[in-house]
């Protein structure tokens, strides 16, 4: 999981999105399932220069399977999870766009532990 601008990420300015790309094409698709499916935006990062996570030494793809999946949230995303954004205080201060999202992610990881796909 890492943070990018929405600049870096080809976006409009001050876009709430997250790319998912990295080796683990099932998993990806899941993801972008998921979260259409809780109302946040999902770009499909997999053909991203930088952002893609696509190569095998990316840490996110060193896994048992050699591949896995890598989530870039924009700067206004992670601002929208949380009422006070700041290391000590997002602890105790997520919102329901932090929730939706958590529960999006869990939910196409079940997904995918389960051997189902999304289309």
């Amino acid at each position: 999981m890492h943070g990018c601008t929405p600049s870096q990420a080809g976006l409009e300015d001050k876009a709430e999105a997250v790319l998912v790309g990295g080796r683990n094409a099932a998993l990806r698709q899941n993801l972008l399932a998921e979260y259409k499916a809780a109302g946040i935006r999902a770009v499909d990062a997999s053909d991203h220069a930088s952002l893609g996570g696509v190569q095998p030494d990316n840490i996110v793809n060193r896994t048992l399977l050699g591949m896995g999946a890598q989530l870039e949230m924009t700067t206004a995303l992670r601002t929208a999870m949380f009422t006070v954004n700041t290391r000590a205080g997002r602890r105790t201060s997520t919102t329901e766009e932090f929730w939706n999202f958590t529960g999006a992610t869990r939910a196409a990881l079940r997904r995918l532990e389960a051997g189902q796909v999304m289309p």
